[in-house]
Parts: structure tokens; C-alpha cells; sequence
């Protein structure tokens, strides 16, 4: 399975873009294309290998107790040079992506929204394709 993150606007506090799991799955937000103060910069365009981390961790703690059983492990990009990790998760602000990939169902301005709705709308598709162990990609292009 090769899921693309498509990269459409690249502003001064954040990068948005279109998740698509074979068709459109929701928008993206990403901290900014060069470092400012207080954000660190989005990841390099590549692909990158999805998978769970089911560690123990207050963000691991959080989406079971908003997911339950569903919630199986954060969905986190391996190997992305200069980050120790990268999850896709939710949230709605620039602020809020602490070097992560925020999802969201709505976008305006440097916000995405809807965030929960599309973080469930795309989870188990991904979910499942990693325990069947396919191989799960993320592909992230710049435009």
C-alpha cells in the first residue's frame, strides 16, 4: 500500500497538503518548510515506511482512551533523518504538530480541522494493511 501526501501550500507558519489513500482522504498539516522560532521544520519530501508503535507513552495512553481497542499503535514514519519520531496524528494548528503530521477533514488558513473525524476515517485502512503485513509507504511529495 502506498499512501501520497501531496504538499499544495507551503506558508510562513505551516505546510499544508492532501493525504490520499487511493483516492482523497483528508488534508495535512505540517510545521513550515524552513525552521522558525518555536517550530521545527517539516519532514524531507521521500518515502518513508509506516508503522505501530504500541510503546508505552502518554500519546499511546491518549488515543486508547479516545479510540479504545481500535487504537493499536501510533502510526509513525521510520527512519526519517533528523527526527527521532514522526507520527500522524491529530490536531488543528501549527503549534500543535511538534514536528508530527496533523490530519484533518477541513483546512483554512494554517489550520486543518475535523481532525478526530479524519484521523478515524484513515487509522484502520493503515491499521490493518500493517498487521497484514504489507508494506505500508508513505510517500511525501513537495509541489
Amino acid at each position: 500500500m502506498i499512501i501520497c501526501i501531496q504538499r499544495q501550500f507551503r506558508r510562513h507558519a505551516s505546510t499544508i497538503g492532501t493525504l490520499t489513500l487511493g483516492e482523497f482522504g483528508c488534508f495535512t498539516l505540517e510545521p513550515p518548510a524552513h525552521f522558525r522560532k518555536g517550530l521545527t521544520c517539516c519532514i524531507p519530501a521521500g518515502q518513508y515506511v509506516l508503522a505501530l508503535d504500541n510503546e508505552p507513552s502518554l500519546k499511546n495512553v491518549e488515543y486508547h482512551d479516545c479510540f479504545g481497542d481500535r487504537h493499536l499503535g501510533l502510526l509513525t514514519l521510520q527512519d526519517v533523518i533528523g527526527y527521532e519520531k514522526v507520527i500522524l496524528r491529530i490536531g488543528n494548528f501549527p503549534e500543535d504538530t511538534q514536528g508530527n503530521i496533523l490530519v484533518g477533514l477541513a483546512t483554512e488558513g494554517d489550520a486543518v480541522y475535523e481532525s478526530e473525524e479524519a484521523y478515524r476515517l484513515i487509522y484502520d485502512k493503515i491499521a490493518q494493511a500493517i498487521l497484514a503485513c504489507d508494506d505500508v509507504l508513505l510517500d511525501v511529495r513537495d509541489p
